[in-house]
């Protein structure tokens, strides 16, 4: 009695702590969640609100000056629009007005994604004096990790105008970030740690996924990985982290052409997850045109990558991409129709995402940025993303782990079964190996001879034993012919008679 009591007893401290355990777990996951959603949220709330208008001028031939650049832009009969879309090739002037609360005295600025040389900028006035010039205070240009950037910008009545001229070495037109106040250490805190977050979480998810894939010899996941660098380094040019990543400096001149092939890269690995996820499912006619039209269309833009223009690439790239999108969308609705698992649901919510994301960005080159392409980005549609392609390939694992202890047990099922029909066989029925050795036999077998008092189990005897060398002869002519044989072989019963 005393012990079953602590048989008991030591079974419920051993569940008490399996839950304390997984207690402690969730607790654990749920503040990395909530620490991870405050980090982005602070990083998106600390931006005051504000009208931006971002304008280009191309240099032209004679140089203008600036009071003649500053004419252009705030001139009455103003005809350049606010610019969407791609930076001008070479060099240009460039107008920024930001309107803000006008309770704000001073703000901070930084454009991400714009690069150059040469740069010179100036805070002015829109209006001339008594002369025809125009106001300008020269603004010391601060090189961030994401762009450039300017402090303490005094607003006046809450606008602040700034023209600059640069020869630019990027491509897409950049974002603006406004900063309350003279300085932007916070903003630039903030903005490390939500680039940590995007480092650590992506970096973390993609060596996992080389090591399951190491481990279970499986491409999956080894593609998934690959993806979630690329995904990475996407975000990154987004973000503006272009010309760094992990303590490696990247040429500007060579930035386009990287970004370029990185996100036909990306491209190329997506397709190829889908193929390997959803390979059987996807085989038709259809797919088969399509899927291979697409990396055609890759290798055609690497190339045209290397020889044209960023300008030309990455509009060409843009066309890729929302065509692989379109066409995995109509693949993933065909399958949804047929087969609604787990896979299919997760990693369908992932692509959405990365449409979200990729829209998101589109949408910002255009010009049209707001309150909603600040959630809606490629930072956060890529770490998104990401988990959700891991969740889809975790759901993966589950249904092959299901279905391969379902196999199992019906293997098992089977193999009784069989032992069963082996044993009651009426017939004798044996195996053996080439030198006459027996290797296994059924009872009915193990009686036609006599017991030698091993629970008359014939296993390991000779059948020169049993039956003689001539029996064995003949059953290796049988075992060596080409053909379907039978012969007939004497047993001596325990009776002193034959049985054929």
């Amino acid at each position: 009695r005393r012990s079953l009591l602590y048989s008991r007893a030591l079974g419920r401290a051993s569940r008490l702590l399996h839950f304390a355990k997984m207690l402690a777990a969730s607790v654990a996951i749920v503040l990395g969640f909530v620490s991870a959603g405050l980090l982005v949220s602070q990083s998106i709330t600390a931006e005051p609100d504000g009208k931006v208008s971002l304008r280009f001028l191309p240099e032209s031939e004679p140089r203008i000056s600036l009071d003649e650049a500053i004419a252009e832009f705030f001139s009455e009969t103003d005809d350049i629009k606010p610019t969407r879309g791609l930076t001008p090739e070479g060099t240009f002037w460039l107008s920024l007005t930001v309107d803000v609360d006008p309770r704000l005295s001073e703000i901070s600025v930084e454009m991400r994604q714009l690069r150059g040389r040469d740069a010179e900028f100036w805070q002015v006035s829109t209006h001339p004096d008594e002369v025809g010039r125009f106001r300008a205070k020269r603004l010391k240009v601060a090189e961030t990790r994401s762009g450039i950037a300017f402090e303490g910008l005094r607003a006046a009545n809450g606008t602040v105008h700034v023209v600059g001229r640069l020869l630019g070495e990027s491509v897409v037109k950049p974002q603006v970030v406004l900063q309350s106040g003279a300085s932007l250490a916070p903003h630039l805190i903030a903005s490390d740690r939500l680039g940590g977050l995007l480092f650590g979480g992506m970096l973390g998810l993609a060596v996992f996924g080389a090591i399951v894939s190491l481990l279970n010899r499986d491409k999956t996941f080894f593609l998934l990985a690959a993806l979630l660098v690329t995904s990475l380094r996407i975000a990154g040019f987004n973000f503006g982290w272009d010309l760094k990543w992990i303590g490696w400096a990247l040429d500007a001149q060579f930035v386009p052409a990287v970004k370029n092939l990185t996100l036909l890269l990306h491209l190329v690995l997506t397709v190829a997850l889908f193929q390997e996820l959803f390979g059987r499912q996807v085989r038709s006619d259809r797919a088969a045109f399509a899927l291979p039209c697409l990396y055609f269309g890759y290798l055609l833009a690497a190339g045209l990558t290397l020889i044209a223009p960023s300008h030309t690439s990455i509009v060409l790239i843009w066309v890729l991409g929302v065509v692989t999108t379109a066409t995995i969308f109509f693949f993933l609705v065909r399958i949804l129709r047929h087969d609604a698992s787990p896979v299919v649901i997760w990693y369908a919510l992932s692509w959405f995402v990365t449409g979200l994301g990729m829209f998101g960005e589109i949408v910002n080159a255009l010009g049209y940025s707001g309150s909603l392409t600040k959630v809606m980005n490629s930072q956060v549609a890529a770490i998104s993303a990401a988990v959700l392609a891991g969740i889809a390939l975790a759901a993966k694992l589950q249904l092959e782990r299901t279905a391969r202890i379902s196999a199992q047990h019906s293997a098992v099922t089977a193999l009784q079964r069989f032992r069963e029909n082996y044993n009651a066989t009426p017939v004798g029925i044996f195996s053996m190996k080439h030198d006459g050795t027996l290797i296994e036999h059924n009872p009915t077998f193990a009686d036609m001879f006599p017991s030698n008092g091993r629970r008359n189990s014939k296993i390991g005897l000779n059948w020169v034993d049993l039956m003689g060398s001539d029996a064995l002869k003949a059953v290796e002519e049988l075992a060596a012919s080409d053909r379907m044989m039978d012969t007939e072989l004497a047993v001596q019963r325990t009776d002193g008679k034959r049985r054929w």
